[in-house]
């Protein structure tokens, strides 16, 4: 079952209602009292999505509007309407809330689903404000995602306590969490996007297979991850923050050094090579695919290009030890180290090794045609038998113009693709 709340349902609320007429009492008809009475006459639901649809999830309205039209659907009174009388058979359960209310207020709508619905397997909650407290054990919960979501600090604690047998938990810009002590047995991919630098993230997860950290960098971050194959580090670590990511007991002597070491994809996007360096060199022998980039593009929100930040340094990472990853299969640079390849363009010109791979995928918002041109003839060594690049739509450099200098290159037998892109980076070789 899918209700989806449109823009026109809140455009229609915020008309005045004129209380002469004699209609007034239907134009007042409530969205929440439908969604009341659709979701009472079903039975045995086990699939449940309530969204707010896109144009109405960050919609702004004058503060008077605003509260004048409930629009808030983690709204604790209203979930305890509906939910339930489902109860007994939902398993899946997905609730997207208009943010603008929602962010602001404090909802128990976990507590609620914790003390109803005993089956649910499946949990996705976006844009909403969420208390943990007085939660009770959720034993069926394996997926858990919260999305745009401002939490309470101890969540991570309290996610150990009522949900022990969590297999995927993803946290995407979520904000407030202040630490936690993640010690799931069964969990095997987690991704923490956190929105707001935490103080200290210890996790001690013996099955976990997939990592995704996207995030300010805590002040302390330990990960102890004997399992771990795929690994996304996309965060510039502080100097004065220490992060550990082990395959062992943290208690050792040498834990800074050892690190995982059964890696098959990594994907690295920071300005500092150094823990890149580090996870090379242990994991150069069964590494397959390599995804690099310096996060240095902003970008507007429609993918317009906008500007190269001045605060990130554009580092090089060292190209030599590549070559030493025998298993190389795909080589993924992203459009921020392809902007620094392309001002350090001399300095790669004495490189004399260059990575083994046989697919190559290149993101790129050039800035210096030239420069760009002479970088992909260097990296084309003949071990490469594929090649896909990206080109923005909007650089500074035209898109056709690009195209067409790439397109006179000698590719000698490489099967080269030619593409455009605006939003999104292509990760559809990586196993996230």
């Amino acid at each position: 079952m899918h209700l989806k709340v449109l823009n026109e349902d809140h455009e229609r609320a915020r008309i005045p209602v004129d209380m002469s007429s004699p209609n007034s009492g239907s134009q007042r008809r409530n969205l929440k009292d439908t969604v009341v009475n659709i979701v009472s006459k079903k039975r045995h639901v086990e699939r449940l999505r309530i969204e707010v649809e896109p144009r109405l999830q960050s919609k702004e309205v004058p503060e008077n509007e605003r509260r004048r039209t409930d629009f808030w659907m983690s709204d604790p009174y209203f979930v305890r309407e509906w939910l339930p009388r489902l109860g007994a058979t939902l398993q899946h359960l997905c609730i997207v809330d208009y943010g603008k209310q929602a962010i602001m207020r404090r909802s128990s709508v976990l507590k609620i689903i914790s003390h109803n619905c005993k089956l649910v397997k499946t949990l996705d909650l976006r844009n909403m404000y969420i208390d943990t407290s007085d939660c009770e054990v959720m034993s069926s919960m394996l997926s858990m995602t919260l999305r745009c979501v401002k939490v309470m600090g101890g969540i991570l604690d309290d996610m150990n306590k009522f949900m022990p047998n969590l297999q995927t938990l993803a946290l995407l810009g979520v904000f407030g969490v202040e630490k936690g002590n993640l010690k799931f047995k069964n969990m095997k991919v987690l991704c923490l996007g956190l929105s707001t630098p935490a103080k200290n993230v210890l996790m001690d997860l013996p099955s976990l297979e997939k990592l995704q950290l996207k995030m300010q960098c805590p002040k302390d971050l330990r990960i102890v991850a004997p399992q771990l194959k795929y690994f996304a580090f996309n965060m510039e670590v502080p100097e004065e923050s220490k992060v550990q990511v082990c395959c062992g007991d943290t208690t050792k002597v040498h834990a800074t050094k050892d690190l995982p070491g059964g890696l098959l994809e990594l994907l690295y996007g920071a300005s500092s090579f150094e823990t890149l360096a580090l996870l090379l060199e242990r994991n150069m022998r069964n590494l397959r695919k390599l995804y690099l980039d310096i996060p240095c593009m902003a970008l507007k929100e429609d993918g317009t290009f906008s500007t190269v930040l001045k605060d990130v340094p554009l580092n090089l990472p060292c190209f030599e030890k590549l070559h030493n990853c025998e298993l190389l299969q795909f080589f993924n640079i992203g459009p921020g180290l392809w902007h620094s390849m392309e001002i350090h363009v001399e300095q790669l010109t004495s490189r004399s090794r260059w990575p083994r791979m046989h697919t190559l995928i290149l993101h790129m918002i050039p800035h210096n045609p030239e420069s760009s041109l002479r970088v992909l003839q260097m990296i084309l060594g003949p071990s490469v038998e594929n090649l896909t690049i990206y080109i923005h739509k909007s650089g500074p450099v035209d898109c056709k113009l690009m195209k067409q200098r790439i397109e006179e290159i000698d590719m000698q037998k490489i099967k080269c693709t030619l593409r455009e892109w605006t939003t999104s980076l292509d990760f559809t070789c990586f196993s996230f």
